[in-house]
């Protein structure tokens, strides 16, 4: 049987378990979200400002990206696990997070001197985003791979890929609850280099997990 012809037969299957695959994945995500709060209530500990700070549409604002992240991320990792669909739909989703990043980007600048645009894309916690953001995308990760080895993707490092920047999302919208830099400019650096490099991980751990 010639490579087209397996696709196209494991493609008229697909539509029967759709149900488990949106279903072992939203568990995953749940599992996976739980226990980031978890280890953020244990080890990171919130801002204790948060009530102030919800009238400030920055703060607000990271939530949105990360969480807009995670549902996009969770929908190309849905259609991924297809073997009939192309991994650049990934780059077409994507494009949703990063389309809402700029405009808050625009709105953080045309609100700010150009001359404090670089503190702010610096910040004062950086490196603690680094290494937070990953620590608390590690079990989501796990969790989501586990859910998606049972898929047959085109690509299993794209589909590794994808889950970790819907783990990495995960992180990051947890993580928002402690971090006290709030611009999109610092979220745009900090927060974007964390998730990529959660999705490299997935890259590296989805080319051996999601294989088949």
């Amino acid at each position: 049987m010639k490579t087209d012809q397996l696709i196209a037969a494991l493609a008229a299957d697909a539509p029967a378990p759709r149900v488990n695959a949106e279903r072992n994945l939203l568990m995953a995500a749940a599992i996976g979200a739980a226990a980031a709060s978890l280890l953020l209530a244990l080890f990171v500990g919130v801002r204790g400002d948060i009530k102030l700070m919800l009238g400030d549409w920055r703060f607000v604002a990271k939530f949105v990206v990360a969480g807009v992240l995670v549902m996009t991320m969770a929908r190309a990792a849905l259609k991924l696990s297809r073997p009939d669909v192309e991994p650049r739909l990934a780059l077409r989703l994507l494009a949703v997070p990063l389309g809402l990043l700029a405009v808050l980007l625009g709105a953080e600048a045309l609100t700010q001197p150009a001359s404090a645009w670089g503190q702010r894309a610096v910040g004062s916690n950086g490196f603690i985003c680094l290494s937070v953001v990953p620590m608390l995308a590690a079990v989501p990760l796990l969790a989501l791979l586990l859910a998606l080895r049972t898929s047959a993707p085109q690509s299993p490092a794209i589909l590794g890929a994808v889950a970790g920047a819907l783990a990495g999302g995960i992180g990051a919208f947890f993580y928002a609850a402690h971090c006290t830099d709030d611009s999109p400019m610092f979220v745009a650096v900090w927060y974007s280099l964390a998730v990529l490099a959660v999705s490299l991980i997935g890259m590296i751990a989805g080319r051996r997990v999601l294989a088949w």
